[in-house]
């Protein structure tokens, strides 16, 4: 009744959720899976072999009020925010592979919990988190930030060490970091570790 109060408020630099913003937030989601659904109608029907796939963030705890839900119906957990409607907008189904953002320092979730941070805001928490998420809906590809890793590059071999043993499969943001920090062969070295 009350526009937009009834979805947010804005004072200052505060959102407010309103009594109906959950509902507004699935409602977005919605919109959102159905352009993803028509997405990939139109990649299947141009070439039925190619992967059809997108980049998430995986900070799904965090960016839900954006209404980003990529998990799957299946693995949607039991968080106060989620709505039936909710649920009923995950987009996981249609992916081929999800290439989710594990944009985290840490790579250990016991190293994110001792610097006060949740387990999954790790590279390997993350990579939890993710499987968990899509519920087998899709595959879940770890994606890694190099720039985090800059003068790092222990962490970094860590990191994709920990992808590739978690998930078998990383996606790297983006390649031009690893001729600027020169990691190929740290890269490589990584790729063949047991």
């Amino acid at each position: 009744d009350a526009w937009p109060q009834d979805i947010l408020t804005v004072e200052g630099s505060q959102v407010r959720p309103g009594p109906l913003f959950n509902l507004w937030t699935a409602w977005r989601a919605t919109i959102i899976q159905q352009f993803v659904r028509a997405a990939e109608s139109v990649v299947r029907g141009t070439k039925s072999t190619a992967a059809f796939s997108a980049y998430v963030g995986g900070w799904y705890h965090n960016y839900w009020n954006e209404s980003v839900n990529w998990a799957g119906a299946k693995g949607t957990p039991n968080l106060p925010w989620i709505t039936p409607e909710w649920r009923q907008a995950s987009v996981a189904e249609m992916y081929d592979f999800l290439m989710i953002g594990l944009y985290y320092p840490y790579v250990r979730y016991f190293e994110a919990i001792e610097q006060g941070s949740s387990a999954w805001m790790s590279v390997e928490g993350g990579a939890i988190l993710a499987t968990e998420l899509v519920g087998g809906a899709t595959v879940p590809v770890p994606s890694l930030l190099l720039s985090l890793y800059e003068g790092r590059p222990d962490r970094f071999r860590s990191a994709v060490e920990t992808s590739l043993a978690m998930l078998g499969s990383v996606m790297l943001f983006d390649l031009s970091h690893l001729d600027r920090f020169d990691w190929w062969s740290l890269l490589q070295a990584a790729a063949a570790s047991p």
